[in-house]
């Protein structure tokens, strides 16, 4: 989303010419529990290479009708943290 925050999940992609769509973003199926800044997408514990919650990340489809044919495209940035759990 650029440099904006993302809310409810809405992600906007653009083409070159600037046309847009939207797609929702959520790490649920079916838009549910749709991300927003600050969403944790993914907890690792003890070095382990599989998620210990989450880790997944659903896009949902675009209406047809807004996208004309062409290459679109976004940025989402993420932020890795960690913690020291005792």
């Amino acid at each position: 989303n650029g440099t904006s925050d993302i809310t409810n999940g809405v992600v906007t992609l653009k083409r070159a010419d600037d046309e847009a769509v939207t797609t929702t973003v959520s790490t649920g199926s079916n838009k549910s529990n749709p991300v927003s800044t600050g969403t944790v997408i993914a907890e690792f514990q003890n070095q382990d290479k599989t998620p210990a919650s989450g880790g997944k990340l659903y896009f949902s489809a675009i209406n047809e009708s807004d996208a004309k044919a062409g290459e679109y495209s976004g940025t989402m940035t993420y932020t890795m943290a960690t913690a020291d759990i005792n």
